[in-house]
């Protein structure tokens, strides 16, 4: 009686069956699990990087200004070494190609100042795409990226002027620098003893966010907006002219 009792119990479940099942079904949440994790992680550097590159470009920028700033001060330095030695007169400038064969016998303005330390890497600005390999590859020019200069050479001071002649030198601009497109890129200097309207587009106005750096005759350099250089563009409140040469503008 308790056998047949016995054999008609249903049957005891396959323990390690079971335990396979549960096995598969744990791999299974496991590999979903990691796979959002990925997702997030994903999402997570994402966010990140949308933060970090602005901020890196801008530190960038800010680099690029800085080395600028320091080219011009040694301009500045090189030109003031100069007017000392050469009893207060400014080096020569002029708009012939120093580069050509055969070489002229004139030089850049830049040039001159070989006894003062002075070398044309001061005269390249790391943001200006006009000085970067390859800018203008194939077009035949009097100039190209790799003979181009930055900055441009205020035309006031280009004939015979003296330092000792102007009443401030703190306020008065001899280098700016120079834009990216036009004429200008094959000529090193603007003619800054004409009117505003004349030549301001020879100057670049926002090479480092909306600003550019400009070198005054005593040395020191300055960010500014171009507005503020040239004020209500009459002689009287224009950095770039120097009244103490010329009472007004020329034709």
């Amino acid at each position: 009686m308790f056998k047949h009792i016995f054999l008609s119990l249903p049957p005891s479940p396959d323990k390690s069956r079971a335990a396979s099942g549960i096995s598969r079904l744990s791999r299974i949440s496991e590999k979903h699990f990691t796979l959002i994790e990925l997702l997030v992680v994903i999402a997570i550097i994402a966010i990140l990087a949308g933060l970090l590159l602005p901020a890196l470009s801008s530190a960038k920028k800010q680099a690029q200004k800085i080395k600028c700033t320091g080219n011009m001060k040694q301009c500045g330095l090189a030109i003031n070494f100069y007017t000392d030695d050469w009893k207060g007169y400014f080096p020569p400038v002029h708009g012939v190609n120093p580069y050509s064969s055969p070489a002229p016998a004139t030089k850049e303005w830049w040039q001159y100042l070989d006894d003062q330390n002075m070398k044309r890497e001061y005269l390249l600005c790391p943001a200006d795409p006009a000085v970067q390999e390859g800018f203008d590859d194939g077009i035949v020019d009097a100039y190209d990226w790799s003979t181009r200069e930055s900055y441009n050479w205020n035309g006031m001071y280009s004939f015979g002027q003296k330092k000792d002649f102007l009443k401030d030198s703190s306020k008065r601009l001899i280098v700016s620098e120079r834009a990216d497109s036009g004429d200008v890129l094959n000529h090193q200097g603007y003619p800054a003893f004409k009117a505003v309207g004349v030549w301001e587009g020879k100057i670049k106005k926002d090479r480092h966010s909306k600003l550019s750096n400009y070198l005054f005759v005593d040395g020191h350099v300055e960010s500014l907006n171009f507005e503020s250089t040239v004020g209500d563009r009459s002689e009287s409140r224009n950095m770039h002219f120097a009244s103490e040469y010329l009472g007004s503008y020329l034709p």
